[in-house]
């Protein structure tokens, strides 16, 4: 007979041994085949259980060796993935009713219950334990990949409060996770990048997705910057719930950022200190950057300038001038130089261009120098 259940049914007393094994015995059917032990302690049902695999076990709080719920807290403490039916009398409901709420499975009266009925709770009670089993398994392996997760993971509720925060997120912010729980998540933002994120949130109320680049402050005082994912989660109804919110450490890159900035602000400030008009040109003679001394020459605003072609702005020609100096560079790889009088303004110029090669050694451009020699000609 084939769907044989194991069941450990501890009770010491022979009237209560004898009813529910009869009526065990009278359950015994094509689709229900139960093979029953009795260990009448709570020692001897530990033994049996060390030794032998049960499906399920029915346990009266009331034995020689252990009393009341104590009896319950002691097996269930053992044999967690066991469900367990609680056996009690009329008067002992309240203690059965309190043995569901710690992990039972259900609690039966003795002498009010029928063969098809503890038949009922017996199958009910090993479908809900494994039911429990497998979605403890899978609230697990979730567990395990969120707090495994290389970004910082917290849910917020509709007010902006922190209902979850994984571990990855508690170490970035340099604060226990239960320290993060239940506070404004507007707490952990540094001020600079308070007024992006409340602007964002309103967003994600109104159901928006959004990526931003936000500063935190940590316990300790410092900061840290983080490309932050915001997503609205909704009720049942639609309704705005709160927000995952995913945030990956950014910080490096940023540092990195600031200090390529601050480099490329000293260069401008170190190029527009040149008092003589220079220019950067590619390889095909558009103009890339200048400085202020250029601009001031020519009485111009750079993005009048950029990717202009430079005779177009320095000779005012559609095509470069004889023995251009850029010409020769890009042709022969060299440094050139080459007098010319400016009618506009004037002047005398020494023209000289500079080659610029790339990383593997190719031609990209020239440094473009006007140096006003109208003194030294007169």
């Amino acid at each position: 007979m084939e769907n044989i259940k194991k069941v450990l049914f501890i009770e010491d007393n022979p009237g209560d041994v004898r009813l529910i094994e009869e009526t065990l015995k009278q359950m015994r059917s094509e689709s229900l085949n139960l093979e029953v032990t009795n260990a009448k302690t709570l020692k001897e049902a530990v033994e049996f259980l060390g030794q032998h695999p049960f499906d399920i076990v029915l346990l009266d709080l009331f034995l020689p060796d252990s009393n009341g719920f104590v009896s319950f807290k002691k097996l269930h403490d053992m044999v967690k993935k066991i469900p367990i039916i609680i056996l009690t009398s009329l008067s002992n409901e309240e203690m059965g009713l309190e043995a569901i709420k710690h992990g039972a499975q259900d609690y039966i009266v003795k002498g009010e219950f029928s063969n098809v009925l503890l038949s009922r709770a017996i199958n009910y009670a090993i479908e809900r334990k494994r039911t429990e089993d497998m979605l403890w398994q899978s609230q697990e392996r979730y567990r395990q990949i969120v707090d495994n997760s290389q970004e910082g993971i917290w849910i917020i509720d509709s007010e902006g409060v922190v209902s979850f925060v994984n571990q990855r997120m508690a170490d970035l912010l340099r604060w226990g996770a239960l320290e993060i729980l239940s506070n404004p998540v507007i707490n952990f933002i540094a001020e600079g990048s308070q007024d992006i994120f409340k602007a964002c949130l309103n967003k994600c109320i109104r159901g928006q997705k959004g990526s931003y680049d936000l500063c935190f402050k940590r316990k300790n005082g410092s900061n840290f910057w983080g490309i932050t994912d915001i997503s609205p989660l909704k009720g049942i109804q639609g309704n705005y719930i709160g927000a995952l919110i995913l945030v990956v450490d950014i910080t490096a890159r940023k540092l990195a950022e600031d200090e390529c900035s601050r480099a490329s602000k000293q260069w401008q400030k170190t190029f527009d200190a040149i008092t003589d008009p220079v220019s950067l040109h590619d390889e095909n003679s558009n103009i890339m950057k200048v400085n202020q001394a250029f601009c001031q020459y020519f009485k111009v605003k750079p993005e009048d300038v950029i990717d202009k072609k430079c005779y177009n702005i320095i000779h005012k020609m559609d095509l470069p001038i004889p023995e251009c100096p850029f010409a020769l560079s890009k042709k022969d790889r060299l440094s050139h130089v080459q007098e010319i009088y400016d009618p506009p303004n004037n002047k005398y110029l020494l023209v000289s261009a500079s080659p610029v090669f790339s990383e593997n050694g190719n031609f990209s451009g020239v440094v473009h120098v006007l140096k006003d020699i109208t003194e030294l000609k007169n």
